[in-house]
């Protein structure tokens, strides 16, 4: 058709794999994390300190402990240009039978965008057709947790927003792709990583920002309010870390687990830091934390 490429550098180097970066869990529009067997998916920054970044898509085995990266989602916001967006949330509506998906347009304009797709993003290239999220912007948002809380009929999101650091804010609206306001926000503790997720069936914010070693902390939701750190075993030697809290069902009752990375960079500026994957070691034993996705 005419067009051209032109291609200003071409570089081949070995590396024991990809560095990664902001892991959220791949869910259901309730929160519930998507699980096929023993198998999750997480969607990380796909990156390192000196090379660029892109969106991917990680399978994890629970039993066989084995990462592989399954899937590259890449954003088009309609003037035709492919973005390498990422620090996304993704997830499947049960409701419309489409795949949602938050981003960050980082290196861009530093807002939340978002999109829907009947392709399974957890496989191959998958381009998202997106557009900004309708909510009172600064021009600096991030880490977007997105659910649909059926207790109010709502769609309720979580996102840091630069000021005086990053605040927590919490947003909600009458539908996935509406106008979003905002009906809480948390100022003492500059955020990053914010998800929403359900401990002992409670909803609760996590947050994690701040030098090693980098505290948790968990508000109420949606008060907004801090009432604690979680409790580790030992901190990931590393600063800015994302919470990213997993309950997962079982036959006899929920587990709970723990993701987070450490922006270590040790072996060189090909890396980006090292996963950290935590076990709570209290069983939830009779207790379903998304009994409604008990046989999904």
């Amino acid at each position: 058709n005419g067009e051209s490429i032109s291609i200003t550098k071409f570089e081949q180097y070995l590396t024991t794999g990809t560095a990664q970066a902001d892991p959220k869990v791949l869910h259901y529009e309730d929160g519930a994390p998507r699980t096929d067997g023993n198998t999750i998916w997480v969607a990380m920054t796909t990156r390192a300190y000196d090379t660029q970044l892109y969106q991917g898509i990680y399978s994890y085995d629970l039993k066989t402990k084995e990462w592989k990266i399954s899937a590259t989602l890449v954003f088009n916001k309609g003037d035709g240009l492919i973005r390498q967006w990422s620090a996304s949330d993704v997830f499947f509506d049960r409701t419309d039978d489409k795949w949602k998906i938050f981003t960050t347009s980082h290196r861009d304009d530093h807002m939340i965008y978002s999109g829907e797709s009947t392709i399974d993003p957890r496989f191959g290239l998958v381009e998202i057709s997106c557009s900004k999220v309708n909510y009172a912007s600064v021009g600096n948002e991030e880490d977007a947790s997105v659910f649909y809380d059926t207790s109010v009929g709502k769609w309720r999101m979580a996102v840091c927003k630069a000021k005086s650091g990053y605040q927590t804010v919490l947003m909600e609206a009458d539908s996935w792709n509406g106008a979003w306001r905002q009906i809480g926000v948390y100022t003492p503790t500059s955020s990053t990583g914010i998800l929403i997720q359900k401990i002992g069936g409670q909803r609760y914010v996590f947050i994690g920002r701040g030098s090693t070693p980098c505290p948790m902390e968990v508000l109420t939701y949606p008060g907004m309010k801090k009432i604690g750190e979680l409790n580790l075993s030992e901190h990931p030697d590393g600063k800015n870390v994302w919470p990213a809290i997993i309950p997962l069902t079982t036959d006899t009752g929920t587990s709970y687990y723990l993701l987070t990375f450490d922006r270590d960079a040790w072996t060189g500026p090909r890396t980006y830091g090292n996963i950290h994957w935590y076990y709570a070691e209290e069983f939830a034993e009779g207790f379903y934390e998304y009994p409604e996705n008990e046989d999904k």
